[in-house]
């Protein structure tokens, strides 16, 4: 099938380079090679374009106006890539991001403010979910995960070295006293995590080489991890958290810290670890705008902004 734009342009080319050969030598390529190309356009056409000479060319009828349509069709098509090239500079469109709860309203939206402050013509869709979302099912154009992914066809970048943290409010420690190892928790009140209906509720404790697993029995579950971590900061009992969640409350003395000789996670078959991770689909071209939001983001937590 002939490349019909092609044709245009070489037929462009010998028009205003007066000839075969300067046409040749314009498009690097031989003369015999647009003298081949130039017969199979008059033969697709089934009429003569060109009167050839030794010196000069001369248009037919038929020539002249291939030639005004090829020059006003690959002006159009120049003017088009201009103004998409020039769009780069203006982000426009939706970006589809997905986060947890907790991160997403207290993190990702208040970076995500500031990014739109430079790009305000894009309209974020900020999906906040403690489900584990599919990119591709869902539309997403990045995502915010805790853990490590084995799916080779999506881009995992590491944000944040984390870990997960037991906590509870100075007030509930000072009623109920404070754990000095995890078989304590038997005598406390946790407050337990639903992922996908499923309650996280089986925890794992290492200390050294050693590992063993905690079954809580709840006294108040939520599938919203900022939901969870309410409870624990107004008193209701513990909470295991991602280190990222709940520094800021660390910090400000609205949490402590609890049973840090050991380290802390989920069970193994429904956690991942808790790194805090940005994730988005493999891609030759990724569009400008989910580009400049991720060099955005990864700049953000380079900076630790969000600290701020």
């Amino acid at each position: 099938m002939m490349d019909k734009l092609a044709s245009m342009a070489l037929f462009a080319a010998i028009v205003e380079h007066n000839g075969l050969a300067a046409a040749a030598k314009h498009l690097n390529t031989s003369p015999a090679s647009v003298s081949t190309k130039l017969k199979a356009l008059e033969h697709h056409y089934g009429v003569k374009l060109l009167n050839r000479t030794t010196r000069t060319v001369h248009l037919t009828d038929e020539g002249e106006q291939f030639y005004q349509l090829s020059k006003t069709t690959l002006q159009h098509i120049a003017e088009m890539e201009n103004q998409m090239m020039s769009q780069q500079d203006v982000l426009r469109g939706n970006l589809r991001i997905s986060a947890p709860r907790d991160l997403g309203k207290n993190v990702v939206a208040p970076m995500l403010d500031r990014f739109l402050v430079r790009h305000p013509a894009l309209v974020p869709h900020l999906i906040l979910s403690d489900d584990i979302l599919p990119i591709h099912d869902g539309r997403l154009d990045v995502v915010f995960r805790y853990g490590h992914l084995e799916d080779s066809q999506l881009v995992s970048r590491r944000l944040r070295t984390s870990r997960r943290v037991l906590c509870a409010s100075p007030g509930y420690l000072e009623r109920n006293g404070r754990p000095a190892v995890p078989e304590d928790l038997h005598q406390h009140q946790c407050l337990g995590l639903l992922r996908a209906g499923e309650q996280l509720t089986r925890w794992t404790f290492f200390a050294g080489k050693d590992k063993q697993h905690l079954a809580i029995q709840p006294s108040r579950l939520s599938n919203d991890g900022e939901m969870v971590k309410r409870w624990a900061i107004d008193g209701h009992g513990i909470v295991l958290k991602s280190w990222v969640d709940v520094e800021q409350d660390v910090q400000s003395g609205r949490l402590v810290v609890l049973l840090e000789d050991y380290l802390q996670d989920f069970a193994p078959e429904v956690s991942e670890g808790a790194d805090l991770h940005l994730v988005y689909p493999t891609r030759q071209h990724v569009p400008a705008r989910t580009r400049a939001f991720i060099d955005f983001t990864l700049d953000y937590f380079r900076a630790d902004t969000f600290r701020s």
